[in-house]
């Protein structure tokens, strides 16, 4: 079976579903609408809009693919800087550039931040030291500040 190459995030009962749960499951469905892919929870004859996040084929440490919305964090500076995390990287779609972007997002509280917000077009990056520690939807928390490598 071809998986599909799409994922969709529930917000309401924050869950994420991959193309093939929702192709299999009778609560969910998918059609294109006017060229823009959507996707809906069905519960008792109401539809729920949900959220269809984008897929790019990218090797990590481990994966060979990302989803928006994928926390990555490597042991290089600027992500590790004597122990600690400085900045997490999140997957995002860049709308104005039309491709997947890599924004830093300080979780160092003892840092200024600097590079705060800043993205790096995905494409031109080598992610194969990074490592995917979660998705930003399920799991947002993992851009939350925190301490020392050894207290996670």
């Amino acid at each position: 079976m071809v998986s599909n190459e799409f994922y969709a995030w529930d917000e309401e009962l924050n869950k994420m579903y991959n193309g093939d749960e929702i192709e299999e499951r009778d609560d969910l469905d998918a059609w294109l609408s006017y060229g823009t892919l959507a996707i809906y929870r069905i519960d008792e004859g109401e539809y729920t809009q949900l959220d269809p996040l984008k897929v790019i084929y990218k090797d990590t440490k481990h994966k060979s693919w990302l989803v928006e919305g994928d926390v990555l964090t490597s042991n290089r500076y600027p992500y590790q800087d004597e122990g600690k995390y400085n900045y997490h990287g999140v997957v995002e779609w860049d709308e104005e550039y039309g491709a997947f972007v890599l924004v830093k997002c300080c979780v160092d509280k003892d840092k200024a931040g600097i590079s705060d917000g800043m993205a790096d077009l995905l494409g031109e990056l080598d992610l194969t030291e990074f490592e995917v520690l979660g998705n930003s939807f399920e799991n947002p928390a993992l851009l939350k500040s925190e301490g020392t490598i050894n207290e996670r």
